[in-house]
């Protein structure tokens, strides 16, 4: 799975198709803290790029935590039939503000 969108970067140039793939997510759990996610995620020019392997334009870390956490990581949602990380993963970016407007796209390699 991954996600396309329309990305503005800031010296002006646009990436039409960009393709949006997380490459790591990871469970923090420390006893002074409140469970947080990082979920990594590699920018390519487009899925095309991707498959070439070519290098990312970009990368970005997000954090889910608190009622985020719990409405996409809690153990008791993820034990739920058909949930596993990486598909919790994809439904928390897509409800930031950044990923409005990104269209999910399957992976050949998934099907």
């Amino acid at each position: 799975m991954a996600l396309v969108k329309h990305v503005y970067l800031d010296n002006g140039i646009e990436l039409p198709e960009a393709y949006i793939k997380i490459v790591d997510v990871k469970f923090r759990n420390h006893p002074e803290e409140s469970p947080y996610v990082e979920v990594v995620v590699n920018v390519y020019k487009d899925q095309e790029s991707r498959n070439l392997l070519r290098k990312e334009v970009f990368s970005m870390v997000h954090i889910c935590e608190g009622i985020f956490y719990d409405q996409f990581f809690d153990p008791s949602i993820m034990a739920e039939q058909g949930k596993n990380v990486f598909t919790q993963a994809y439904e928390f970016l897509k409800s930031l503000a950044y990923y409005v407007n990104s269209t999910d796209i399957i992976d050949e390699e998934e099907l």
